[in-house]
This record gives structure tokens, C-alpha cells and sequence, in this order.
């Protein structure tokens, strides 16, 4: 657990990273403050909301009245936040329930919620039998591999056959035979999932919903917010940080929301490569992924906060990671301030997650 202490030195650190995130967070060419109005900006973000301003800039804060940042809890990762997140919701011990991904799908298979088939985890010094053996019994099969404790789409690999050699490829990267391929780590290897059609006319990247949901004090499950992740190019991962770009989901309705941004604060209305539009668009099985999510949180709830990433495959939703620390600065980047939700507030207050005086009080409003 990250005291109250330490997390005091990591936020005079993070105060001296100011500079940093000023001249290599904000997006110079999309911000239309000016230089001066960013550095007040910065330090009304730190020292009257009490955390760190890498929103600012994937936020939009410019656009939008100084009186509604309140309203943003900012990113889980800052020092004040995960404190109290983890004292709280994100307990460190059950940390690896989440980050592993061979316990995850052991833990989503007991309790009867749809995984991609496994077959297997491997060590980099068995891929080579592993691999030839593994298309020697399934031919007509693509499979993914993915690192056990991996984040952020890193050393995710593509494996398929394609004139009788076997292949792998890295996002947006060129394709590399057996012979010449090295595992980097430990790593477990699932069945490629074919996604719903009308997904594809989008992407042809395996896109997922993440969702984020909240297990409350008298145990109801709260959707804090969700967004649809897709793949531009030829890349076959959804990541932001894999280039990917992210748009709003109405919860209560399932449809897209108006705009995708990228990790660079771009705004779009339409897919960069398919041209898509994205406002109005029906996820399909919206209603089977929000029933899927709650069953997650309620079975697997040793985190009281989860961050739920769904495929939504031709027959359904499936689920692909669970993450024990979301990005809050993605969510709210598409989706809004978190703590607009009443239901959001009520229940960050009743596990002392409110950071500043000013969202405090929110509940009085």
C-alpha cells in the first residue's frame, strides 16, 4: 500500500515534472490558450485540484470552463489518487489476479464468464516446438500472443499461416517466420477472436469496449463510464498507445458518441482510415456487455474498481483483459468528468477517493 507519506514524496516529485509535462504533454499545435494561461492552468490543477495536469492537454481542459475541472478526478496513477485507490478499491495484494493474465482467464473459466480459448503459457525457449505443434493441430486457426503480465498492447504478437509458413507479426510491423522469431517473455497464447461484422466495417482490428465498473459499499454494481477502442491502418490492436483511437459510449444506450481522440489530444468524428462516422453507431450486444461487466465485477470484485476490456465477438461479448488500475485520464477524455455521475460521487465519497475540498463539496450541490 503506497502511505500517506510516500505519497507526499511522490507528489513534490511530480511537482518537479511540472516543467516536463508542460513543454511535452500539451499538444502546442491543437491548445489555443496561450503559454501563459497553460502554466496557470498547471498550477491551479495542482495546487487547488490537487493533482497532476497530464489531462490537460488529452482532456481538452482549454475548451471547457475552469469551474467544470472540478468535475474531473484526473489520472489513477498520480500520487494523492492511488493512495487512497488503493487503500481503498485497488488492494495491492490481489494485483496480481489482474495483471496476470493465465489467473485471469483461470478465474473467469470457474465462474463461467467467456474467455477466448487458451492453449497454453509458454517460456520464450519453448516457442519454436510449442508453435510448430500448435498449427500442426489446429491448421485453419490464428492465434495471439500475449506477455503474462504485459500493459499497454507491448509485445503482442499475430501468429498465422499463410502459404504453408507460419508467421508473426507485430502491430504495424512486418510479418517474421518461425525460424527467425523470438518470444521476448513469458507469454500465453489464445485463439484469435473474429469480431462482430458491423464492427469491422470501422476497423478490421479486434476492437474492444472498455468499461469501467464500480462495486458500491451495499454491493450494486455502477457503470462509471465506457468507450469503444479501434485500430487505424493496418494495425490489428485497439491501444491508444498502439496508435488506436477511442470514442464515448452512451451507456444507456450503447450507441458512439460524437468524437475519437487519440493519444495526441486529436479530435475526430469519423474513423481515420475507413472514414467511418462514428456518432450514433449501435454496439452490438450493448446490453449483453453491460450484464457481462456486472457479473465480472460481482465475481471476481477483489478489486472494488475494474477496468473491463470485451471483445464483442459474431456470437457475443467476450472478455479479453481486466485491469486493476484503468486509465481514468482515457475514460475521461471521452467520456467526461467521472464525478458529473451522482451515483459516481456518492460512492467515491463513501470510499474516501475525493481529493480536494473542491469535489468535496460537489455533494452538497
Amino acid at each position: 500500500m503506497l502511505s500517506e507519506s510516500s505519497a507526499s514524496v511522490r507528489r513534490f516529485l511530480r511537482f518537479l515534472a511540472l516543467p516536463f509535462c508542460y513543454f511535452f504533454y500539451v499538444n502546442w499545435k491543437e491548445c489555443t490558450a496561450s503559454h501563459f494561461q497553460v502554466f496557470k492552468d498547471f498550477l491551479y490543477i495542482f495546487f487547488h485540484l490537487k493533482y497532476f495536469p497530464d489531462n490537460y492537454s488529452l482532456c481538452r481542459l482549454w475548451e471547457i470552463p475552469i469551474e467544470e475541472w472540478k468535475y474531473y478526478y484526473g489520472s489513477v496513477y498520480d500520487a494523492r489518487q492511488r493512495s487512497r485507490l488503493r487503500k481503498e478499491v485497488f488492494p495491492y495484494n490481489y494485483r496480481i489476479i489482474y495483471d496476470d493474465k493465465s489467473i485471469t482467464h483461470q478465474l473467469c473459466r470457474a465462474n463461467g464468464l467467456p474467455v477466448p480459448n487458451m492453449h497454453g503459457v509458454i517460456d520464450p525457449i519453448e516457442s519454436k516446438n510449442f508453435f510448430g505443434n500448435l498449427f500442426k493441430n489446429h491448421p485453419n486457426k490464428n492465434f495471439i500472443i500475449k506477455p503474462v503480465a504485459g500493459r499497454g498492447g507491448k509485445d503482442i504478437y499475430f501468429a498465422y499461416v499463410y502459404k504453408g509458413q507460419i508467421l508473426f507479426k507485430k502491430n504495424n510491423s512486418e510479418s517474421i517466420p518461425l525460424d527467425l522469431f523470438t518470444l521476448p517473455t513469458r507469454s500465453v497464447v489464445q485463439e484469435y477472436i473474429t469480431q462482430h461484422p458491423k464492427l469491422t466495417q470501422i476497423s478490421a482490428s479486434t476492437n474492444t469496449v472498455r468499461i469501467i465498473t464500480m462495486l458500491s459499499r451495499t454491493g450494486c454494481v455502477i457503470i462509471i463510464g465506457a468507450f469503444m477502442r479501434f485500430g487505424v491502418e493496418k494495425a490489428f490492436l485497439d491501444n491508444t498507445s498502439q496508435g488506436g483511437v477511442t470514442v464515448g459510449i452512451d451507456t444507456d444506450t450503447g450507441n458512439l458518441k460524437k468524437y475519437a481522440y487519440d493519444f495526441k489530444s486529436m479530435r475526430y468524428t469519423e474513423h481515420p482510415t475507413s472514414i467511418f462516422e462514428f456518432e450514433g453507431f449501435p454496439i452490438p450486444f450493448w446490453r449483453d456487455v453491460v450484464e457481462l461487466s456486472k457479473k465480472v465485477q460481482s465475481s471476481i470484485g477483489y478489486n472494488k474498481l475494474i477496468g473491463q476490456d470485451i471483445a464483442i465477438a459474431e456470437s457475443g461479448p467476450v472478455i479479453i483483459e481486466l485491469n486493476a488500475e484503468y486509465d481514468n485520464v482515457g475514460l475521461e477524455q471521452v467520456c467526461g468528468p467521472i464525478l458529473k455521475n451522482r451515483s459516481v460521487l456518492k460512492e467515491f465519497r463513501n470510499y474516501n477517493l475525493l481529493i480536494n475540498r473542491l469535489q468535496r463539496d460537489l455533494i452538497y450541490d
